[in-house]
């Protein structure tokens, strides 16, 4: 299932006192951006990399696969949370480049996610294959002649 990423998404990543800090920070300071713009600027990079991948078929504008979900909400924690008191910690850096690398092999095939409109979106059951990586096996050499 594809879908637009929330506020209340964000709580898979971070607190909601930590959104709330932010959200201060973002009312006194106007160059500061909402999270929803966050939220939509983190779709938009998760977007980039599924369509770097050719058998992905995108759904609707803004929309996510559901198993990028929580790497995006890891992604999108640490530009909420480096304007907050607390700053940001080693581990949510860690957890944005892990974060970063699920989206390099879903762009590379490595991780495969659901495309819009698969049969899986409408069963309501898990709609990502964790880990389809198929190293290749031999080479363009070894197979001439078949």
């Amino acid at each position: 299932m594809w879908r637009k990423p929330t506020e209340q998404d964000l709580q898979i990543s971070i607190s909601q006192v930590e959104v709330e800090s932010y959200k201060d920070a973002a009312t006194n300071d106007t160059a500061v951006d909402t999270v929803e713009a966050i939220l939509s600027r983190t779709a938009a990079l998760v977007r980039g990399y599924c369509r770097a991948n050719p058998r992905i078929r995108l759904g609707p504008a803004g929309t996510i696969p559901q198993g990028l979900l929580a790497a995006a909400m890891d992604y999108a924690a640490v530009d909420v949370v480096k304007r907050t008191p607390s700053g940001v910690s080693d581990e949510r850096r860690r957890a944005r480049e892990t974060a970063l690398q699920m989206f390099r092999d879903v762009a590379e095939g490595k991780i495969q996610v659901e495309s819009f409109g698969e049969a899986d979106d409408a069963s309501g059951g898990s709609a990502v294959e964790v880990a389809a990586y198929s190293p290749q096996r031999f080479t363009p050499k070894e197979l001439e002649g078949l």
